[in-house]
């Protein structure tokens, strides 16, 4: 498997057979065109219709309902970002958690249109203006057949106080061609209808027997078709379903109402958003969001059944047909064929999803001239299938899989995502107008602190301010950063200022950096800084000069840049400073010309304060007890173990606050002047949540999900195997039973960061990795040999006989008991040591237990009981934990207790023990 098509699929094209016509395929190569929305909504919502005799006639006919629902405003970004989604070789918006479309049922609920009937076919060959003048009364100009919208509008909107009954029904018959020609399915004339459904309406109880739900959804779902496949530009159908059902089951872009209309057993689902409504969760106008937010949505941010409450508040045609809203039946418009499939979306009834049965393909080019054609005869085969829509019922199958399953196999199928790597939003998108106008208060609020800053001498205040302004920007950055994307590999920017574009993104290379900020002239002289990684490589030569006025010229390796320029200081006068680590032969300040050095820079974080420099630093790191569970469950699955290394892992990252630091030994800065570090350098108290974010960004990107029981643990489920990664900091474990997809995601890891691939996993964090041909051992005997080797020179007792248990049986070790030790360094030492061996050795564990309680004021009696412990170690080096592969994988337990065995506070030890099969874990 090829990370190349991990990136966003589908693995395999059995089911989108169709990705290269497909417009997600034209936004990776830049070529999508723009889609513009047909809405005529608006011009048929000032149609009032009041006349209870036409209303008669409108109910009669099935469209009652419906024109309850007035215009909405449509949100045409999220309309294109669904759009891109819609797949037409299964007829489903293809989503992350699973595929969803528009069924019978929203049909139904939404526009209150019935869905179990006749389906809308029928005949062009007649004469257009005598079947004009028989059912309205009158005769238009037309062209192709088309009768102008306005011509309607002009001609029946005010009913004669004298009309017969049959002049009633012309007009309801005005009024439903308008709606058909507005609402329902609107054509590329813009201002026109079709005379083509006028024979529909000659007997309106007949035609209220008709499908029009069906009709309706698949003039639709073929409008959508050719604008996934770029067969045109313009997006027409019933675009208020669409953007209703997005509302209703989606979590995107969806407004507030300001009041509640009650669903009285008289109007449909969707005239509830005939309301006021509130739009400050919804960044209209960008399309990008939408992607953004698609390609990350969860599960729980869609509603897979949102009308279980309100079924029984709605009109009887909306509930009708409820036995067929789960047929496998193709939907007829005319010449229009689509079929409709449920059982990809048996989510949306409440019942397990079960792989789906492949879809049949249907020719969706109409016959050239054909608009003479009697589509009732032409379609007489799909015709008698819809007919027999009762017998195609999907039922929940009994043995559908877990979700799970499904899932593994979706995410095998599927286009994952529409957003490639560094094309996610690089700034901040406000999500409507009350989020704009915060975000301008906070920066002019932010402004007038850096004014006062400027003005300002005495240190309070300034403290106060510079701690206002780290507020501003903490709020702004925590408003996007739960929207973050994955793929996402430089920090969003807020407000209207776009951040400047800078190379060398994802090199091992620290982007240190001054930055110039307005106040100051633009002819400052640029500083250049050269900074090498703490390995040796060849550099240009440069000659730094020290000097308060002058710059600093340097040469800067080719493809990186760290270009600088002077910033006056506006942070704290306790700005951490840098240690720079340079080779010997280097004289401070640096005035020779250097060809070949080591320069790892340093930040003295231990400078930084909390809620001043920095806030939340917590990065996850891999548990000791998933690490043992996870080569357990390698062993019993004979699966193979590799282990990667990155290099520099803390210099790959961007920093999403702006941090400044004095300048390093060597280097100078006009006065008042201090670096703005751009990306993490080692020290930092951010540089471990920066590098964690940035590896999640890529993994994440490629379709990894997050385990909920450890954060450093991620896994891939894809129709051809399993792929684990465990991380600790910058060493990674890789697994998984699919050998090729593995080697790609090596790869891809190669490509986004300087990765040392260490090959079968053989020493991991101090734990050596014995493995046969199917088991596994650990063991610590390199660190217990390092550790002994150092305690021997110290104290030579400890060559003496090896034992056979770490402590005597029964010994009680107190407070106060025995001479303290004058240098109690050896102790503490010895006692971390003892600490990380009881990650593998776990029969130590009560031993370090006991001897960690007096590491505050040790004495000759407790250093003598670690002495025994390193004896124990002497005798025992050899032994390992073994992970057999023929073990189990069920979970047993042992535990036992003490009860008020501490001599020192009468408390009660519990201790437990947990294997996996036959495999100690914890």
């Amino acid at each position: 498997m090829d990370i190349s098509v991990m990136e966003a699929g589908p693995l395999t094209r059995d089911v989108l057979y169709d990705q290269e016509r497909h417009r997600s395929a034209k936004i990776d190569a830049g070529e999508a065109p723009s889609i513009t929305i047909v809405d005529h909504t608006r011009a048929h919502s000032s149609w009032e219709l009041t006349d209870p005799q036409i209303q008669y006639y409108v109910r009669q006919a099935g469209f009652f309902e419906c024109s309850q629902i007035k215009w909405v405003r449509l949100d045409w970004a999220l309309l294109t970002a669904l759009v891109e989604r819609w797949r037409p070789e299964t007829n489903t918006f293809h989503l992350r958690q699973g595929e969803a479309t528009i069924t019978l049922q929203d049909v139904g609920v939404i526009l209150g249109l019935r869905v179990d009937g006749d389906a809308v076919t029928g005949t062009d060959d007649f004469h257009y203006g005598t079947t004009c003048e028989e059912l309205l009364g009158h005769t238009p100009t037309m062209k192709g057949g088309k009768i102008k919208l306005e011509w309607l509008r002009n001609n029946f909107q005010n009913v004669p106080i004298d009309a017969t009954d049959e002049i009633i029904k012309r007009y309801a018959r005005a009024y439903i061609l308008h709606m058909i020609g507005t609402i329902l399915f609107p054509d590329s004339t813009k201002d026109s209808v079709h005379v083509r459904w006028l024979p529909l309406l000659g007997d309106l109880e007949e035609c209220g027997e008709l499908s029009w739900g069906s009709a309706v959804l698949a003039y639709l779902y073929r409008e959508m078709t050719k604008i996934a496949l770029v067969q045109n530009k313009e997006l027409k159908g019933c675009l208020t379903l669409l953007q209703i059902w997005s509302w209703e089951r989606l979590h995107m872009g969806t407004p507030d109402l300001r009041e509640a209309r009650a669903l009285d057993g008289h109007i449909p689902l969707g005239c509830r958003w005939n309301v006021s409504r509130s739009w400050q969760t919804s960044p209209k106008g960008h399309e990008n969001f939408y992607r953004n937010e698609l390609d990350q949505m969860e599960d729980e941010q869609v509603k897979w059944m949102p009308y279980e409450l309100v079924l029984e508040s709605l009109p009887d045609i909306c509930r009708e047909g409820e036995d067929v809203w789960r047929a496998r039946v193709p939907l007829i418009c005319f010449e229009i064929v689509e079929m409709h499939l449920p059982d990809r979306v048996l989510r949306q009834f409440g019942l397990r999803q079960h792989i789906p049965a492949p879809v049949e393909r249907i020719e969706r080019d109409p016959r050239k001239g054909a608009h003479r054609a009697n589509w009732q005869i032409i379609r007489q085969n799909y015709i008698h299938r819809w007919v027999l829509r009762e017998e195609q019922v999907v039922m929940e199958r009994a043995d559908a899989p877990d979700l799970g399953v499904y899932l593994r196999w979706y995410w095998g199928i599927t286009r994952r995502w529409i957003f490639q790597e560094n094309k996610a939003p690089k700034e901040y998108i406000p999500r409507g107008p009350v989020e704009r106008e915060l975000v301008q208060e906070l920066e002019e609020l932010s402004g007038m602190a850096h004014d006062a800053l400027r003005t300002t001498t005495e240190q309070e205040p300034r403290n106060m301010f510079l701690r206002m302004i780290k507020k501003i920007r903490s709020a702004l950055q925590r408003t996007r950063h739960a929207s973050r994307d994955g793929r996402e590999e430089r920090p969003i920017e807020y407000g209207r200022r776009r951040r400047r574009d800078h190379t060398g993104a994802g090199s091992s290379y620290s982007d240190l950096s001054f930055l110039l900020p307005p106040s100051l002239p633009s002819t400052t002289i640029p500083v250049s800084v050269a900074l090498i990684p703490s390995y040796t490589q060849p550099t240009p030569s440069f000659t730094p000069m020290a000097s308060n006025d002058s710059a600093l010229d340097s040469s800067t390796p080719p493809g990186h840049s760290s270009t600088t320029s002077p910033l006056q200081q506006d942070t704290p006068t306790d700005v951490p400073s840098a240690s720079v680590t340079a080779s010997p032969d280097v004289t401070p300040p640096l005035t020779a010309i250097l060809h070949e050095i080591v320069i790892p820079l340093l930040a003295r974080g231990f400078s930084q304060e909390y809620d001043i420099d920095y806030e939340e630093i917590f990065a996850p790191v891999a548990k000791m007890t998933f690490i043992r569970t996870l080569i357990a469950v390698v062993a019993t699955k004979h699966w193979p173990l590799y282990q990667m290394d990155v290099k520099n892992a803390f210099l790959n990252n961007d920093l999403s606050k702006k941090v400044y630091m004095q300048p390093p030994p060597g280097f100078s800065a006009p006065p008042g002047h201090a670096y703005h570090i751009r990306r993490a350098i080692y020290g930092l108290k951010q540089a471990h949540r920066a590098w964690f974010e940035r590896f999640w960004q890529s993994l994440i990107y490629i379709g990894f999900i997050e385990s909920l029981a450890d954060y450093a643990l991620f896994y891939l489920f894809s129709a051809s195997g399993t792929i684990i990664l465990l991380l600790y900091v910058d060493d990674m474990i890789i697994t998984g039973s699919d050998s090729s997809a593995i080697t790609s995601l090596k790869q891809h890891l190669q490509r986004q960061f300087e990765m040392k691939d260490l090959g079968s996993l053989h020493y991991f964090l101090g734990i050596e990795v014995a493995s046969s041909s199917r088991d596994y051992l650990l063991s610590q005997q390199k660190y217990i040999a390092e550790i002994l080797e150092r305690a021997t020179l110290n104290d030579p007792s400890i060559a003496t006989t090896p034992l056979s248990t770490p402590m005597k049986i029964n010994l009680k070790l107190r407070h106060d008991g025995g001479d303290p030790l004058s240098q109690p360094t050896r102790y503490w030492e010895l006692v971390g040591a003892f600490v990380y061996l009881s990650v593998k050795r776990s029969n130590i564990a009560y031993v370090v237990h006991i001897l960690s309680q007096f590491v505050s004021s040790p004495t000759f009696i407790h250093y003598t009981a670690l002495i025994l412990v390193l004896r124990y170690f002497r005798g025992t080096i050899t032994r390992s934990l073994f992970f057999p592969s023929d073990s189990s994988l069920s979970l047993c337990a042992y535990s036992d207790a003490g009860w008020a065995n501490n001599a020192n506070t009468r408390r009660s030890t519990t201790g437990f023990c947990i294997f996996l099969g036959s495999s100690l874990i914890s």
